[in-house]
This record gives C-alpha cells, sequence and structure tokens, in this order.
C-alpha cells in the first residue's frame, strides 16, 4: 500500500494575494483573459503524491495493459506504461495504484509524463476510487516529443455513481482507450495530489440535482484555473462545518442544489468569520444568514433587454475586467439596503450597462444573481 501523508493549504501567491477576500469575484470577473494559463504554482515543499517504486511492484493492470515496468528518467524514477493495441482485443488499457490518501481537500492532480503517440488512444483517463466510488476526468497528451505537465483540477473528476467521500482514497488509475492498432507507450515521472494555493473552498453538492452543481462547479474552476488559482475543492459528504470553517471563503456555484446539511455546515462557517460566494438562488437561511434579498426569478426577454455580460463596478472592484454572460434570466433586484453594495451589473448585448445589479456585495460575502457559465468572450464589452 502507498501511504500518501497530505499536507495543508498554502498561502495565496501572486494575483489571489492581490485580491485578498475579494479574490474569488476578481477572478471571475478576469477570466475574459484570451489565452488559458498553464499552473506553475511553486510550493514550498513538494506536494504529496506515489511512491513510483511501489507503485511498479503494486500496480494492478488490465485489458491491454502490460505491467508497469520502473525506470530511470534522469534524477528521478518513474514508470513506463506500455499497452498493446490489437484489432478485436480489449478497448481499455488500464493501470490501477493503491494509495491511502485523504483527499478531501484536493485542489488538482498534476501528472509529468511524456506519450511519444498519443493517437493511438481516442482517450486518456485518471480515476480515483473515494469511499466506494470511482471518480473520472479525461485528459489529452499533447504529444509534441517532450516531456509535459498536465494538471487536472478537481472539479472535472465525476462520480460513476454516488457521490462519496474523499477521506478514504484508495486507488489511483490512468487508462487508455484504443484509438487504432499499435503499442502505446506512456512514460510517467510524476503523479502528484496538489493542495490549495489560494485559501478558499470550492463546493460540490450531490443531491437531485448533482449534475448542475458538478457543471457549474466546473465552470467556476475552470475560470480560477485558467489564471493559475486552484481552490480546494469538497464533495458535500466532506462538507462539515468545521472542514468548511478554516477556509477564508467558501463557493457554492450551485445553491439549489445544496442540502439542509450543508446549508447548516455554510451557516455554521459564516458565524465564525468565513465568507461565501454564491450564485443564483440562495436558501432561505443563508440569504438570511448573508442578509441579502431573495430576488425575484426575471426571464431577461420580460425585461426588454438581452443580456450579454457583467461589467464590474469602478469603486467596488476597480481592478476587475468585464466578462462575457449571456444569461436568459437572472434573479431581479431592485433596491438593496445600506449594508450591500453593488460589486457589477448586467450589461445588454451591446456593452451597455443596465440598472441591474450582477453581483452584489455584503459583508460575509458576495452573491451573483445567476449561475456562472464561463462563456469565451466574442469580444470585449
Amino acid at each position: 500500500m502507498i501511504s500518501i501523508q497530505t499536507t495543508p493549504a498554502l498561502p495565496a501567491s501572486g494575483p489571489a494575494r492581490r485580491y485578498a477576500h475579494l479574490a474569488l469575484l476578481a477572478v471571475v470577473i478576469t477570466v475574459a483573459l484570451p489565452v488559458r494559463a498553464q499552473v506553475t504554482q511553486a510550493y514550498d515543499r513538494p506536494p504529496p503524491g506515489i511512491n513510483m517504486a511501489r507503485a511498479a511492484t503494486n500496480s494492478i493492470t488490465s485489458g491491454s495493459a502490460r505491467a508497469a515496468t520502473l525506470r530511470s528518467y534522469g534524477a528521478v524514477n518513474g514508470l513506463e506504461l506500455n499497452a498493446h493495441f490489437t484489432q478485436g482485443g480489449p478497448a481499455r488499457a488500464s493501470w490501477d495504484f493503491p494509495i491511502n490518501a485523504n483527499l478531501a481537500n484536493l485542489a488538482a492532480v498534476q501528472l509529468k509524463l511524456y506519450c511519444p503517440r498519443p493517437a493511438l488512444a481516442r482517450q486518456f483517463n485518471v480515476y480515483i476510487k473515494a469511499g466506494e466510488t470511482w471518480y473520472s476526468a479525461a485528459f489529452a497528451p499533447a504529444g509534441k516529443g517532450t516531456w509535459e505537465e498536465i494538471v487536472i483540477p478537481k472539479t472535472r473528476f465525476v462520480p460513476e455513481g454516488a457521490a462519496d467521500s474523499w477521506q478514504h482514497c484508495s486507488f489511483i488509475r490512468l487508462a487508455a482507450w484504443q484509438g487504432s492498432s499499435g503499442q502505446l507507450a506512456i512514460h510517467l515521472a510524476d503523479l502528484h495530489f496538489l493542495p490549495a494555493n489560494v485559501n478558499a473552498a470550492l463546493l460540490r453538492s450531490s443531491g437531485k440535482n448533482l449534475k448542475e452543481s458538478y457543471r457549474y462547479a466546473r465552470h467556476f474552476g475552470e475560470a480560477l484555473y485558467q489564471i493559475g488559482i486552484l481552490p480546494a475543492v469538497l464533495e458535500e459528504p466532506d462538507c462539515a462545518g468545521t472542514a468548511i470553517r478554516p477556509f477564508a471563503m467558501s463557493i457554492l456555484a450551485y445553491p439549489p442544489a445544496a442540502s439542509p446539511a450543508q446549508n447548516s455546515a455554510l451557516i455554521y462557517a459564516l458565524k465564525r468569520g468565513s465568507k461565501l460566494c454564491a450564485f443564483h438562488t440562495l436558501s432561505p437561511i443563508l440569504a438570511t444568514e448573508m442578509e441579502l434579498p431573495a430576488g425575484k426569478f426575471t426571464t431577461a426577454s420580460a425585461t426588454g433587454l438581452a443580456l450579454g455580460g457583467v461589467i464590474p463596478s469602478p469603486t467596488q472592484l476597480p481592478e476587475a475586467r468585464p466578462f462575457r454572460q449571456q444569461s436568459t434570466a437572472f434573479l431581479a433586484v431592485q433596491q438593496l439596503p445600506p449594508q450591500l453594495q453593488v460589486a457589477a451589473w448586467w450589461a445588454d448585448s451591446n456593452g451597455r450597462t443596465t440598472s441591474w445589479p450582477a453581483i452584489i456585495e455584503c459583508p460575509k460575502g458576495f452573491w451573483m444573481t445567476h449561475v456562472y457559465l464561463n462563456q469565451i468572450p466574442a469580444r470585449a464589452l
């Protein structure tokens, strides 16, 4: 069994340190960056990962996979993973590595690999067995003849079945699905479990609206990853109040999917000084705790507008940029009590600021009056 020692979340650096408690909303507004940035966050100590020698000894293969082989890649040991795809043979090759890890606060999985002929596989996946559930995320080697670093945010992992706690993770699996016949080789030099590089937690909910919750959490996670920020990502079974409380800010991308227990945990954290960044319809207890108005569900067409984006308030978010958001509906708020401020306004399809608040700031955090869509900007607003 490969023993994994988890490390605490490290303090923010770069853009996250600059934004402090406004980080998450400022980040949302700045996601109009045209080029996706690779995460190059340097940690004070190496993040936890698998021991390659033990992984080679204890690996379990299936399908077209051959046994993992320990190899020396310069100053580090790694694994050579070979698969022989044939016509009519098994369509998948997979390698399972036993682990013993608490990944409840995981931010991302990081791979360093070299795959000379990735086109032999039509798809690559990383799986993690958390509790009794396998979680899966796809990745794609570039295959340019060099070593590459691949970072897979936890928000890309989706459960194959019911969601479960990540406090007891027992296996990590690499898999390749046959694209054509031939000998596939994957050279794996590192596999690490990255902690958060900002003091924030992105929460996922696993109730009847699980798909929506995971979709919008991924939208937000991708927006953060584009500028190099990796929050901790917590499954609903790992969202006890004492687990959320240490984070300066929690993010609830789709509150309608949150369970009463998850809402209660957030109330516990809010009462003890944590902040909340929430989107769309809040539960009555969360809205009351944050002293936010309920808002009236309104279609954009009913206001005579076609919403095209969000424009930050220069007084509340002076360094933030507009972003594209073509919402067809939102929660309309007309009058705000004095303790609330408009952090950003809805814009129409021509980029003109409307009178409708898009993001509202309160003493306990932020609220966006619709879900966040992470739309690629066609043009500047």
